[in-house]
């Protein structure tokens, strides 16, 4: 299934990779100033955050490990004389993957403790990570997207594209902000392609209890809901 039915069908349809650049954007843009509004010594509402942070750090390892495993040794094969440009996105993951390490006992803290110093530093290091996750999604959309184009088939792509859910954890918490983030930051034809996708049993949790979940864990945050 695609986004745009009109669209030629034998070409991959790199469009259903931006729409989960677009729910990395949005949420990682909001998450420096998420973290600074809670005030000192608010375990609770740190823990709250905290876990926010958490789950979109997971989406967006998951994200990365399908163009690990799968789309660069693709393109590696199709495309050997784009080594270099394979390369920089490699380094780029690095340093995403460098700030993630970073963040991972620093949120563990915070989610305990709750104090000022520590929240500091996460929102440093979230701006940094955002920083650099802007600048690899740009390069993959303007350098990356014409050579999947060029030299992967829709089914390849399509393997692409699906690797990234399969490292979701099983919990249908993460599984409901998951479905949020990326509804909340898609267009319409965006939002209906990504729920056609769902798995049954997603599709019902969302319906069930997801999209009202959703909204009372988006208004903890301090942000709008779809």
């Amino acid at each position: 299934m695609r986004i745009d039915p009109n669209g030629p069908e034998d070409e991959p349809e790199v469009r259903q990779m931006v729409v989960i650049h677009k729910a990395l954007r949005k949420q990682f843009a909001l998450l420096p100033e998420q973290v600074r509004a809670v005030a000192d010594g608010d375990r609770a509402r740190a823990a709250a955050v905290a876990d926010h942070v958490r789950s979109l750090l997971l989406l967006l390892h998951a994200h990365h490990h399908s163009e690990d495993e799968v789309l660069w040794p693709l393109l590696q094969q199709r495309a050997p004389l784009e080594e270099a440009l394979i390369r920089e996105m490699e380094a780029q993951h690095g340093a995403v993957d460098a700030g993630i390490r970073k963040l991972t006992p620093l949120v563990a803290a915070w989610a305990e403790r709750g104090d000022r110093a520590t929240a500091s530093d996460i929102a440093a290091e979230l701006a940094g990570l955002t920083a650099h996750l802007d600048e690899h999604l740009d390069a993959e959309e303007e350098k990356v997207f014409p050579l999947v184009l060029d030299h992967l088939n829709v089914a390849e792509w399509e393997s692409v594209v699906a690797e990234g859910p399969k490292q979701m954890p099983s919990s249908p918490r993460i599984g409901m902000v998951t479905i949020g983030v990326v509804l909340d930051a898609a267009d319409p034809a965006e939002g209906d392609w990504f729920f056609r996708n769902l798995p049954a049993k997603g599709k019902i949790a969302w319906r069930v209890f997801g999209r009202s979940y959703y909204r009372r864990y988006s208004a903890r945050l301090g942000t709008t809901a779809v």
